[in-house]
């Protein structure tokens, strides 16, 4: 996983055009590298609270690298969503069944760990051009991963 101190750059810095490199879909570890709170109208959802995320993540079957920022709503009809992400991260025990009160603390978030599975969703850009960009499908709990992956 990158180091997120090395990415931080100097007002004195040099840029260069890196580029964004998608990561082929599939199996990916993680790190969360930074969590932010914000609020924001989400489409059907309407303005809610959304925790964004900054991933570090690796993918498990070609070794690619890459960072990923994911936004989860906080709101009802996506309980299911919040419930795989804290899984994934070891907050909520897999098999817990009833009511669960997620840490949100920055603490309790960043640099934990854990494994989901990553797709690749196209859109239509301001310009009208189109974009793709990585999203996760699906965040995977201790023992929900494919046979032979172990986190």
């Amino acid at each position: 996983m990158s180091d997120q101190k090395t990415d931080v750059l100097n007002w004195d810095d040099t840029l260069e055009d890196t580029g964004y490199e998608l990561i082929p879909e599939g199996f990916v570890s993680f790190e969360i590298l930074d969590f932010q709170r914000t609020r924001k109208t989400k489409g059907k959802l309407g303005e809610c609270n959304v925790a964004v995320l900054k991933l570090s993540v690796e993918h498990v079957d070609t070794g690619e690298k890459g960072t990923i920022e994911e936004e989860l709503p906080l709101h009802k009809k996506l309980q299911f969503l919040l419930l795989q992400f804290f899984s994934s991260i070891g907050q909520r025990k897999p098999g817990d069944e009833g009511a669960f009160s997620p840490n949100w603390a920055k603490s309790a978030i960043v640099g934990a760990t854990g494994m989901c599975e990553i797709g690749i969703r196209t859109f239509e850009k301001r310009d009208g051009s189109q974009g793709s960009a990585n999203e996760i499908k699906k965040w995977l709990a201790p023992g929900e991963q494919p046979e032979g992956l172990q986190f």
